[in-house]
């Protein structure tokens, strides 16, 4: 399943060759153990065509390819677009990062690469938080469960040590040793909570109206508000 995600963002070794070759490279640069690991050598010129395209290809797509950069790849390819960027260059106003001066002659997708790449060590969440923040508002359906009673006067914003008690109950709950993820989005009258499930999805069997299908069973990530 993992493969089949990051095929989705490089379904060709071609299209892995569409991004600029100084991002791609101070971005795989990020994961030493992966390049180590795939006995991949990145060109210390960036020259295009010393790049192992082939065999970076087949490592991204084998099982070994770590979760955290496989994320990564697929949180890029979806803010690749004038949108995500917009909600890119917000969150890194909102950390203070600075941004590379040399984004305008590169693509959406690069440009996010570059950008969280700068970010680093810092702020490894920051792509993650962009995408959670352009799903908040992107047409969707969902199940919604009102309050019986209203407690809005009693709450009170969590700070990040309650955040981090959370997310480790949440694993207890999910029955993992880490990974869940609570993003907070505090806006003018609403406050989002983003809960990020730490399994991958999986594709199961089902029976419809007595034929065979493939469902994915397994939901990556739930959003809850309150509104003032």
């Amino acid at each position: 399943m993992i493969a089949a995600r990051v095929k989705g963002c490089f379904d060709t070794v071609t299209k892995l060759k569409t991004h600029n070759p100084e991002v791609l490279c101070e971005f795989l640069e990020q994961f030493p153990s992966f390049l180590k690991q795939a006995k991949i050598h990145l060109p210390v010129d960036r020259n295009p065509d010393k790049i192992p395209h082939d065999a970076l290809f087949e490592a991204l797509m084998s099982p070994e390819a770590p979760e955290e950069l496989v994320v990564l790849l697929i949180l890029t390819h979806k803010l690749g677009n004038e949108t995500g960027w917009k909600e890119v260059e917000f969150e890194a106003r909102q950390r203070a990062v600075t941004l590379p001066a040399d984004l305008g002659s590169l693509q959406y997708v690069d440009r996010a690469m570059k950008v969280w790449t700068a970010a680093q060590p810092r702020h490894p969440d920051l792509l993650e938080e962009s995408f959670a923040r352009a799903r908040i508002y992107k047409r969707s359906s969902f199940t919604y469960y009102p309050m019986s009673r209203n407690l809005l006067s009693s709450f009170r914003v969590p700070d990040t040590p309650l955040l981090k008690e959370l997310e480790e109950e949440l694993n207890s709950h999910f029955n993992v040793d880490a990974g869940t993820k609570v993003l907070m989005y505090d806006f003018d009258a609403e406050i989002w909570f983003l809960i990020r499930h730490p399994g991958i999805a999986k594709w199961q069997g089902v029976y419809e109206k007595g034929e065979a299908k493939k469902k994915v069973s397994v939901s990556t990530s739930v959003h809850f508000g309150l509104s003032a």
